[in-house]
């Protein structure tokens, strides 16, 4: 949406339904429901593997577009923080994630199959985000003022 408000210069685009939002019945929470291959797809936009000018154009824009949210954002749930901080912490997110996908999704293994050589940038820059996300959370943190 944020994509649609700043292509077609329509802010108010971002006032609009989002369809692919869910609330769990059990807590509460808002689950983003994607596409299976969603994630992949992201990190191949933000990290093209054939870098002409309008993909490397794309790619920075989306990789702004992602900067500024996350540095407009100062509150997190504490399950958020220390969810990040496993992440953080583990060293090689991508293994991890591989792992618990693997265990709960029955049709991953051919998900990746079907798209070979689609999750390299996944793989390269996954535990990049995740250091820049805790990074922020820290810096959050550190700048609480109490009066």
């Amino acid at each position: 949406m944020q994509d649609a408000a700043e292509k077609e210069n329509r802010p108010e685009v971002l006032s609009e339904t989002v369809h692919n939002l869910a609330k769990s019945t059990r807590t509460g929470s808002l689950w983003l429901i994607d596409n299976e291959s969603g994630m992949l797809d992201a990190y191949n936009l933000l990290y093209p593997q054939f870098v002409d000018s309008e993909a490397k154009k794309e790619a920075n824009r989306f990789r702004n577009m992602h900067q500024d949210m996350l540095q407009t954002t100062c509150i997190f749930k504490r399950s958020t923080v220390d969810k990040i901080f496993v992440l953080y912490k583990n060293g090689d997110t991508v293994s991890l994630l591989n792992d618990f996908i693997s265990r709960n999704e029955p049709f991953y293994g051919e998900l990746l199959r079907s798209i070979p050589g689609q999750d390299s940038a996944y793989r390269k820059h996954f535990q990049e985000r995740v250091e820049e996300v805790w990074t922020w959370m820290k810096q959050c943190q550190e700048n609480v003022k109490f009066w």
